[in-house]
């Protein structure tokens, strides 16, 4: 498989778990139902004060992705426009608005404050946003087979995911193994 037809096959992977209401196209919405799907899916155990964070990251790449493929803000953007703002994304831009989300996602799942993701944790949050194969995907990218990924490493396969053209790149596995 050609690189960049890698990228494309993840970003469109990315895009179908990400449509949550199936209609083909990604909105505020659609985010904002996964951000409380995690809510629902943690439960009691989740720390409240962190949930605007994580709003308020998820939103700030909603605008910072829509704005780059051309949307008008609080659009719809349909797959190829996602696939497309990705893959022509300004890598410095994307990535920090990306990592920002990333973390608070992760100190929202990270329900216990030791900076790494647990099993149990990360199924949470994979079932919340999409991930038909938790299991699968958090084998695939515990690599040292700790039992637990931690913040570093949970930045890096993102990363790998949403830029990587290497198809040996372990954040590949980060919708399911590949």
């Amino acid at each position: 498989m050609a690189s960049m037809d890698l990228l494309a096959q993840k970003l469109g992977s990315d895009f179908d778990a990400l449509d949550a209401n199936g209609d083909g196209f990604l909105s505020p919405e659609d985010l904002t139902q996964r951000v409380e799907a995690t809510r629902i899916a943690l439960g009691d155990m989740a720390d409240p004060s962190k949930y605007g964070a994580l709003q308020s990251a998820t939103m700030r790449w909603w605008d910072q992705m829509s704005g780059m493929s051309g949307a008008v803000p609080g659009q719809r953007v349909s797959r190829e426009e996602y696939i497309s703002a990705h893959v022509e994304a300004d890598r410095d831009v994307m990535d920090a608005v990306l990592i920002e989300f990333v973390d608070a996602l992760f100190d929202y799942v990270d329900l216990d404050g030791n900076q790494q993701l647990t099993a149990e944790e990360f199924h949470a949050f994979a079932s919340a946003w999409g991930i038909e194969d938790p299991q699968g995907a958090f084998d695939a990218l515990d690599a040292d087979g700790s039992g637990s990924l931690t913040k570093q490493e949970f930045q890096g396969f993102v990363r790998d995911f949403y830029t990587s053209t290497d198809p040996n790149a372990r954040g590949n596995n980060l919708m399911g193994p590949m």
